[in-house]
């Protein structure tokens, strides 16, 4: 049996300190040895041709929000930017007041 199947067979007996454990110690050996992994541990592309692939799934990915949740993100985030804005100009016009 290779090392491998021998830590995979031993990894359901494990407690959730110990599964935490080893996680810990795979990403620590993981960045140490430079593997730049994506977060669902495959490489990320290499070849125009990968990257062409891998854009395509993407784009084959379902939206995150409907039409209308995207409809009323956009209405929030105009209307919080000119709240920030208000906010801004109040808080420079009470600073230049201090050194005035």
């Amino acid at each position: 049996m290779s090392t491998l199947a021998e830590i995979e067979a031993a990894l359901p007996s494990l407690s959730a300190a110990e599964l935490a454990r080893v996680g810990l110690a795979v990403e620590r050996l993981r960045r140490e040895r430079g593997g730049d992994l994506r977060l669902d541990g495959q490489p990320w592309p290499a070849t125009p041709q990968e990257v062409a692939a891998f854009l395509a799934d993407l784009d084959s990915l379902p939206p995150l929000l409907t039409p209308e949740e995207s409809d009323r993100f956009e209405a929030w985030r105009a209307a919080e930017k000119q709240r920030q804005k208000a906010m801004a100009s109040d808080r420079s016009r009470s600073v230049g007041e201090l050194f005035s």
